[in-house]
């Protein structure tokens, strides 16, 4: 079986944490280093899922949800 291999964009869709966020933790060992292909940074999804194993839930950020304001005719009379 072959590793998926995810550029940011995925990463991002995967555990949601910025690139300079990312860019910190590799750099102090705490998050697995990207292979350089071409001129992409890709990281393998299996370390990428073994390390969110190892977090606190709270430190991945949940997808925004959109709260749309109230407007004057949402009010209850």
């Amino acid at each position: 079986m072959t590793d998926k291999l995810l550029n940011y964009h995925d990463l991002w869709d995967q555990i949601r944490i910025s690139r300079s966020y990312v860019k910190n933790l590799v750099k102090e060992g705490d998050f697995p280093a990207p292979r350089r292909v071409g001129k992409k940074n890709l990281w393998f999804e299996t370390e990428v899922l073994e390390w969110a194993k190892g977090i606190a839930p709270s430190a991945v950020q949940p997808a925004p949800t959109i709260i749309h304001p109230r407007t004057f005719c949402d009010t209850d009379y």
